[in-house]
């Protein structure tokens, strides 16, 4: 297991600033790796599950039934709470969200998101946010056209193409300052959302200090943007260790 950590250095004022943005975080990682409740050093334990209607199938199987998007989400939302669930993650499909150079498109996929965040923090479940999915909204129908730039660059393609790259760093930096208009709050400032990881099981093979550098810049993005919390990365598909290609990359698992 590669863990990399990540040093943020600034004037005294922008130390201040972190500092006290830090304080506001609901959990942070100790030293041994463990994540645990800011305000009293106790572990945090969560159990969740994966929900993704306001995206791909979900989103389209609603509408085919002709459902109401926003009342499935309360139902099931309800359910989540009587099942014991005190945690929620998504791998956002940013193919629906995002154009090709990465700016964030506020429409009607990510009007949902933020509902379903409003919904979530009402019965007090705690929000875990993956921002880029890397593939298209279609399974386990065919693709349907966006603008996103992952519907541009492969999954192995988008870690290593410089261009797909700055559409990334765009489009997190524009995901994490977005503010929820049913909260008023942007994800730094939402205490229910307790932590980020950057993207889906991507695809790194090569030398890692490529994949290195792909990572830091992705945190760097995100960090810029204002958000202070936890980042987490995982690697959990396709690594490769050798390849013909001197820009991919050797996988891992890390968490910043």
């Amino acid at each position: 297991m590669l863990i990399f950590y990540l040093l943020v250095l600034g004037s005294d004022a922008c130390a201040q600033k972190s500092s006290n943005q830090k304080q506001r975080n609901p959990v942070y990682v100790d030293a041994h790796g463990v994540m645990r409740w800011t305000k009293d050093k106790k572990e945090a334990q969560f159990f969740g599950v994966n929900y993704t209607v306001p995206f791909a199938y979900g989103y389209r199987s609603h509408l085919a039934l002709g459902q109401d998007l926003e009342k499935a989400i309360d139902q099931d939302v309800y359910h989540m709470a009587r099942l014991g669930f005190n945690a929620f993650r998504v791998h956002v499909w940013d193919t629906e969200i995002s154009d090709t150079t990465g700016t964030l498109l506020k429409n009607e996929h990510l009007r949902l998101f933020d509902y379903l965040i409003q919904k979530l923090k009402e019965r007090n479940i705690k929000i875990l946010i993956t921002p880029i999915a890397f593939w298209g909204p279609g399974y386990p129908e065919p693709d349907q056209p966006t603008a996103g730039f992952s519907s541009r660059y492969p999954k192995r393609e988008a870690v290593v193409n410089e261009t797909a790259i700055r559409a990334q760093e765009r489009y997190l930096e524009q995901f994490f300052q977005h503010v929820n208009p049913y909260t008023g709050l942007s994800y730094q400032d939402d205490p229910d959302v307790i932590a980020a990881e950057i993207n889906n099981e991507p695809h790194h093979s090569g030398p890692k200090e490529e994949t290195t550098e792909y990572v830091n810049r992705m945190v760097a993005a995100v960090r810029k943007s204002g958000f202070s919390k936890p980042i987490f990365y995982n690697i959990s598909e396709s690594p490769r260790c050798r390849c013909s290609s001197p820009r991919q990359h050797t996988g891992g698992q890390l968490s910043v």
